[in-house]
């Protein structure tokens, strides 16, 4: 792997059978055959999901065998994408309910330097939005709470959001902390009716982290290619503004199901997305 930035990763459980037909969740036993399948494709990245807690991510001796598992197939884990936080929310919640996930948050960070992973995701989205100011102030003052830890442990708390740049400018300011970024997905975006140019331009500073998917506005998740975000658009907005990081394929589900979909669709995802960081980054 000679490519020393925008990496490109699949999101864990996408080269698995869904589970329960949900499009994304931790695929508990299939893990260990992700990181050959990625490896097979040309994945550099897997970002995983911690959904649930226990998983395997909050053992020792599972770290390790991620690890191994990791420089066998030359696939790196530098990212987690914490849903979990989605259902146990860090705002509209007890006291005691509170410091029992920041409890989780902490001890997932402790786990994610074992690792060498650099960013955590904290979806705030759909039931977990913070759209609402008094949830944004909630929110902003219990996050302070954990940002000094996560810079003790070099890790990075990387939002993602559906408010819009301004706001979302706004909230990044206002805390100030160099553990606190922004992880962008482009197919949310578009899906919120937002301008991605005027979000770039203004929120790239922050961003750490990118999720690809494609959407329809004011819809669902479809196909890459087949919704409405205009990949030339967004590939070029990002070299003009020197995007460095890394891009994580969140891309839809193939339907019908077939047994071998899950392989074929994310083969073609990533040449897919590997065709315009070639043409526009590298």
């Amino acid at each position: 792997m000679n490519r020393q930035h925008n990496q490109i990763g699949i999101m864990n459980g996408r080269l698995s059978p869904m589970i329960d037909d949900q499009i994304q969740q931790f695929p508990i036993a299939n893990w260990k055959n992700e990181f050959g399948l990625a490896s097979k494709i040309g994945f550099e990245l897997i970002e995983w999901i911690f959904d649930h807690n226990p998983n395997p991510i909050m053992h020792d001796d599972e770290i390790t065998t991620i690890k191994k598992l990791s420089t066998k197939n030359d696939v790196c884990v530098k990212s987690i994408c914490a849903d979990y936080f989605m259902k146990n929310k860090i705002f509209g919640i007890n006291k005691e309910q509170l410091n029992k996930n920041l409890d989780v948050l902490k001890k997932l960070i402790r786990n994610s330097r074992k690792l060498g992973v650099e960013v955590i995701v904290i979806p705030l989205l759909e039931k977990s939005s913070i759209r609402f100011h008094r949830n944004q102030s909630e929110f902003i003052n219990n996050i302070r709470k954990i940002l000094d830890y996560a810079n003790d442990n070099d890790v990075i708390l990387a939002l993602e959001t559906d408010l819009n740049y301004t706001r979302m400018m706004s909230l990044i300011q206002s805390v100030n902390h160099q553990s606190l970024k922004i992880n962008y997905d482009v197919g949310n975006s578009i899906a919120l009716g937002h301008d991605i140019t005027s979000e770039l331009e203004y929120l790239i500073p922050w961003i750490i982290n990118v999720h690809i998917k494609d959407r329809k506005y004011k819809s669902h998740t479809v196909q890459l290619g087949c919704g409405d975000v205009d990949f030339k658009l967004f590939f070029s907005l990002l070299a003009r503004f020197n995007y460095k990081k890394n891009f994580i394929i969140q891309g839809a589900r193939m339907y019908p199901y077939s047994q071998d979909s899950d392989f074929s669709i994310c083969k073609r995802y990533y040449k897919f997305v590997n065709e315009y960081v070639k043409k526009y980054l590298e």
